[in-house]
């Protein structure tokens, strides 16, 4: 099944996506999210900085992250 959706469109695959289940629809919207971002030259530019900080010594704690985390999810606090 690789590529089933390679030659569809939106309103052809839309119906089956409507059939999804919540957890799935969830699913969908993190890849999708996802694959918008990698992409995108700001992004890698981004990613590589962030991966010569790390190379270069930097490193991030807990609480660090579970900001950038809560703010990438839209929410107060991230847990």
């Amino acid at each position: 099944m690789v590529g089933i959706f390679t030659h569809m469109t939106f309103t052809e695959i839309k119906p089956q996506l409507d059939e999804l289940n919540v957890e799935e629809k969830r699913k969908l919207e993190t890849y999708v999210r996802h694959s918008l971002r990698v992409d995108s030259e700001a992004n890698q530019q981004e990613l590589a900085r962030r991966n010569r900080d790390m190379a270069a010594g930097k490193s991030y704690d807990l609480a660090e992250v579970k900001a950038v985390l809560a703010k990438l999810n839209g929410t107060a606090n991230a847990g």
